[in-house]
C-alpha cells in the first residue's frame, strides 16, 4: 500500500511529463538561441552605428580644427586690418592737418610773392628814377661840357657803371696836366666820389655834400 498524501507512481505518467520537458527545453533554446541573436544583432548594430558616430565625431574634431585655424586667421587679419586702420587713421591725421595749415603756407607765400613783387616795383622805379636822373645829367652834362671844355678841359666819360670827370687848367705850373676822378649815383639817388686826386679829398667830399643838397649836377660842375 502507498502511504497516504502522496501520489502513487502508477498515477505520474512520465513519457508526459518528459515530453512537457523537452517541449520547454526546445522551446528555451530557441529562446535563447532568439535572444542571443538579437543580442549579436544589436551588438553588430551597435558596432556600426559607433562606427558612424566615431567617423562623425572625427569629421566634427577635423572641422573643428579647421574652424580654429581660420579663426585664427580672421583674428590675424582683423589684427592686420586694426594696425593698417590705425595707419590709416595718422595718415588721415596728417593730411587734415596739412589741409588746414595749407591756406595759412599759400598766404604766407602769396604775402611773400607780394612783398617780392613791391621790392622789384620800388627797384624799377628806382631804375626808371635813375635812368631820368641819368638822362637829365647826360643832357646838362652836355650842355656844361660844351660851355666848358674848352675853357676848363672838361670831359665826361662813363666807365664802369660811374662818369670819369676830367679837367685840366688846374696847375699853373703845368695847366696841361689832366685831373680825373669817378662820379657815381647810388641806387638811393645820393652822389659820391671816387678816384680823387690826391689833395683834393676835403673839397670834393664838401662839394658832393652839398651837391646832395642841392641836387643839382650842373652846379657841381
Amino acid at each position: 500500500m502507498s502511504s497516504p498524501g502522496r501520489p502513487s507512481t502508477s498515477s505520474i505518467d512520465i513519457q508526459s511529463l518528459d515530453a512537457d520537458l523537452s517541449r520547454f527545453r526546445s522551446q528555451l533554446d530557441e529562446w535563447a538561441d532568439q535572444v542571443v541573436a538579437r543580442t549579436v544583432a544589436e551588438k553588430d548594430n551597435h558596432l556600426r552605428v559607433q562606427g558612424k558616430l566615431a567617423e562623425e565625431i572625427r569629421a566634427l574634431e577635423r572641422e573643428h580644427q579647421n574652424l580654429t585655424e581660420e579663426a585664427g586667421r580672421v583674428r590675424q587679419r582683423l589684427l592686420t586690418e586694426e594696425e593698417e586702420e590705425e595707419d590709416l587713421r595718422a595718415a588721415l591725421a596728417t593730411l587734415v592737418e596739412k589741409q588746414e595749415t595749407l591756406p595759412r603756407l599759400i598766404s604766407d607765400v602769396q604775402a611773400r610773392v607780394n612783398e617780392h613783387a613791391n621790392r622789384l616795383h620800388r627797384k624799377q622805379a628806382n631804375v626808371d628814377s635813375m635812368a631820368a636822373i641819368q638822362t637829365d645829367m647826360e643832357r646838362g652834362l652836355t650842355k656844361i661840357l660844351a660851355t666848358y671844355s674848352s675853357r676848363l678841359g672838361l670831359s665826361l666819360t662813363p666807365k664802369d657803371g660811374a662818369i670819369e670827370i676830367g679837367f685840366t687848367q688846374v696847375s699853373r705850373e703845368n695847366p696841361d696836366k689832366m685831373y680825373s676822378m669817378n662820379l657815381l649815383i647810388g641806387d638811393d639817388g645820393v652822389y659820391s666820389v671816387q678816384k680823387v686826386p690826391a689833395g683834393m679829398e676835403g673839397t670834393m667830399r664838401s662839394l658832393v655834400e652839398e651837391l646832395n643838397e642841392r641836387n643839382d649836377l650842373s652846379w657841381f660842375v
